[in-house]
């Protein structure tokens, strides 16, 4: 997954870091604003899904993980540093 403030940054990093890239690496990451992202995760769950393996891209983890947590109004969002 990539997740950036904006849809458009999204797009960037995705962009750079899929620079040479197969296509089918590309297709699977979930990119977007952490409401982008999180909208899909839910829809795995609701077709079915119990858990996913989710891995980040395109930046650090520690600020995708703050930008989901803050967006689903989960309590603990550490600050981005």
């Amino acid at each position: 997954m990539l997740v950036a403030d904006t849809r458009r940054e999204a797009e960037a990093r995705l962009a750079r870091w899929g620079e040479g890239r197969p296509p089918a690496e590309l297709a699977r990451v979930v990119a977007g604003d952490p409401e982008t992202v999180l909208a899909r995760l839910r829809a795995l769950g609701d077709a079915g899904a119990a858990w996913c393996v989710l891995a980040t891209v395109g930046g650090p983890g520690a600020e995708a993980r703050a930008l989901l947590a803050d967006a689903a109004g989960l309590p603990g969002r550490q600050p981005i540093s």
